[in-house]
């Protein structure tokens, strides 16, 4: 089969899992230009366009388009476009889609991704997508070292919280250690 051979199989995946929790934010960087480029993606208005349309029409796949968008927004593509979409889609009543809205805001790495975070760990339903808010505030997405203490904060408020479980409490005071 044609172009099986440029397939991004297992051994790609776990390279950019490696790379994408590097505690080095230029690796991370290009890891992300890897991808983009890796999937076919232009670093374009078009492309952003189009996967904004496709994840609003694909709701089987949007999870896979937030994680992408989030990636072209850090490149410098429509951010502010792409910021309100994965934003709006952090309160979306499907859960895999706030979890992917999670991820995409993380790859963002710009400080108006951080109030979404602290409301999520805060109010969302689901265990999973406060654990990758959390995530997200320590060290895995982009936000620079600068960044997250901006979040300290709204962390420190979450500790005091009496709503807040035992585990979402451990994920605040590891974003609060790292």
């Amino acid at each position: 089969m044609a172009g099986k051979e440029n397939y991004p199989g297992e051994r790609w995946q776990s390279l950019e899992e490696i790379a994408l929790y590097s505690n080095d934010l230029r690796v991370r960087a290009a890891a992300i230009e890897i991808n983009l480029v890796v999937n076919g993606f232009e670093k374009d208005d078009e492309t952003a366009e189009r996967l904004l349309q496709s994840a609003e029409q694909d709701q089987a796949h949007r999870g896979w388009y937030e994680w992408e968008l989030g990636m072209l927004a850090n490149r410098g593509v429509q951010p502010q476009k792409i910021y309100e979409a994965l934003a709006s889609w952090t309160h979306d009543k499907d859960q895999q889609t706030r979890f992917w809205a999670i991820e995409g805001l993380a790859h963002i790495g710009s400080d108006d991704t951080i109030k979404h975070f602290l409301d999520v760990i805060r109010n969302d339903a689901s265990m999973e997508v406060r654990e990758r808010a959390g995530c997200s505030m320590a060290k895995s997405g982009m936000l620079t070292r600068m960044q997250r203490m901006k979040a300290v904060p709204g962390l420190l408020e979450l500790t005091d919280d009496p709503s807040l479980n035992s585990t979402t409490r451990m994920w605040v005071f590891q974003a609060l250690r790292e």
